[in-house]
């Protein structure tokens, strides 16, 4: 079973009502609203103006609701890039499909079409358990010693005891923004520095390069921290 809570981590696969109904719903109004809405008030201005530009815009931007639904859904539940692609010719379908109730056909389709990437992860990485679980001859696993880590560059980790918003820039790139929960660890890796301004200090502690650096600061104190390959 530990094969399957990495493989869980390593997607940020959190199966919970709040990401897979509060969020799916969330972002489904979101892409219906950027490309149905969107699009009949931009149709809607060509028909007053009489500009058939606009008017065949709106068309278009309308008739792309059901793939803006369906990406929007797999983006809100943190699909992988080839399952959000696939997404687009799904929504296209179900949304056409579905008639009166295409929205809802978009959303159905896009929850089982994550839900079944999530199994077949699961299902991969359990078939790798069995011979992980096999115990290695004892003169094997003192041959197999692990050696020490090293680090060509930055690799900080965050482990978090409270919710909390964060930045963070490798070498000056962001590379992460949003909101991480408690309990959860993340770890970012640079090449000179790794740059991290956090919400709440006090809820995130910080390790860089195997070294532990302990509390970003104050409870509710607004702190940046930059750190390099010294570990500081």
């Amino acid at each position: 079973m530990s094969n399957v809570k990495d493989f869980l981590k390593r997607k940020d696969i959190v199966i919970t009502p709040q990401r897979y109904l509060i969020e799916a719903l969330g972002a489904m109004a979101q892409g219906l609203f950027a490309s149905l809405l969107i699009g009949t008030i931009i149709k809607t201005l060509g028909q007053q103006t009489g500009l058939e530009t606009l008017v065949d815009l709106g068309g278009y931007a309308t008739a792309m609701s059901g793939p803006a639904m369906a990406v929007a859904i797999g983006w809100a539940l943190h699909c992988p890039p080839l399952v959000l692609f696939s997404l687009v010719t799904v929504g296209y379908s179900s949304n056409a499909l579905g008639g009166a109730g295409g929205p809802l056909a978009v959303l159905i389709i896009a929850i089982v079409a994550a839900v079944l990437v999530v199994l077949a992860g699961a299902v991969y990485a359990l078939s790798g358990s069995d011979d992980s679980a096999k115990p290695a001859p004892a003169a094997q696993q003192q041959a197999e010693t692990p050696a020490p880590k090293t680090y060509d560059g930055v690799e900080v980790t965050a482990n978090f005891t409270a919710d909390c918003w964060l930045e963070v820039k490798a070498d000056g790139k962001v590379v992460y923004e949003g909101t991480l929960k408690k309990g959860d660890s993340q770890t970012w890796k640079g090449t000179d520095k790794v740059t991290v301004r956090v919400g709440d200090a006090g809820a995130v502690s910080f390790s860089v390069n195997g070294k532990d650096l302990g509390t970003a600061g104050k409870t509710g104190q607004v702190a940046n921290k930059t750190f390099t390959k010294d570990g500081n």
